[in-house]
């Protein structure tokens, strides 16, 4: 029902966003709070792959995240946001 651009996005965000919070509750066993503290980003960003070079890995980490997470807001509001079928009518 979706375009295949579109499926991908919620894809591919589903699969990011599942293997972070896999990471957030099973290896590390914390809540959200805790990934605000100072240089835990870091360790997380390296923790799920993100080198250090050339740009240190937790801005290489947010840069996706917010990136992937932009993406899933624009498919839900073409798509399903409250007001679309007003909007089109």
């Amino acid at each position: 029902m979706l375009p295949g651009d579109d499926y991908d996005i919620l894809t591919s965000g589903y699969k990011f966003l599942r293997r972070l919070e896999n990471k957030l509750r099973l290896v590390h066993d914390i809540g959200q709070r805790t990934v605000s503290r100072p240089g835990y980003l870091a360790k997380l960003a390296r923790h799920l792959g993100y080198p250090d070079r050339p740009r240190r890995a937790e801005q290489v980490f947010l840069d996706e995240y917010q990136q992937v997470t932009l993406g899933i807001r624009e498919v839900f509001d073409r798509h399903l946001a409250p007001g679309i079928d007003e909007q089109n009518t």
